[in-house]
């Protein structure tokens, strides 16, 4: 049990150790911060980029999705690939698509 003429010291001894406690966490944080700074604002400025950088969308398909819109000529196409039923005029399923 702690008494009245020892409970003073022993708050003092607990306030120091936990304002050195403190000091030392404060440390730590400012280490750890300034470590990661550089890093962390690469990071922030590729997201920026990211999310800035796209600018208007296109929504059309990209060429490869749309063979007839990349200028693609049918009789470029090998004898398979005109009787492909992916093609929509293909001459064996006229009603496709």
């Amino acid at each position: 049990m702690l008494g009245p003429d020892r409970l003073p010291g022993v708050i003092r001894k607990v306030g120091r150790v936990y304002s050195e406690v403190r000091r030392m966490a404060n440390g730590f944080e400012a280490e750890m911060r300034e470590t990661f700074k550089e890093p962390l604002e690469e990071l922030r400025g590729t997201a920026n980029t990211i999310k800035h950088g796209f600018g208007e969308v296109d929504p059309e398909p990209s060429p490869p999705m749309r063979p007839e819109k990349a200028g693609y000529a049918k009789d470029s196409l090998t004898s398979d690939e005109q009787e492909s039923p992916l093609l929509p005029d293909s001459p064996k399923d006229p009603d496709a698509f």
